[in-house]
């Protein structure tokens, strides 16, 4: 096992715990967004019923505009589909 795959075995190991350990924990995942209308990975409260709240950290006025971008593109691709 490489040191990479093993860092992520623990951390993988390691979210599941405090996973189970508590009801809610903040995320880095991918979810449907209802604001852009394409799923989009963002930090997110996940509790055991799935995605409580998607966050939306402070981006600057270009951060926005990229990520707007990336949310319009994704979608053209879907809608391609």
């Amino acid at each position: 096992m490489t040191r990479a795959s093993s860092a992520l075995a623990s951390y993988r190991h390691g979210s599941q715990r405090s996973f189970f350990a508590t009801n809610e924990r903040l995320l880095p995942i991918g979810s449907y967004n209802e604001k852009f209308g394409v799923t989009l990975s963002l930090p997110s409260i996940v509790g055991r019923s799935g995605v409580v709240r998607i966050m939306e950290p402070e981006m600057s006025p270009e951060e926005e505009q990229a990520l707007k971008r990336s949310a319009a593109s994704l979608k053209k691709s879907e809608d391609g589909l």
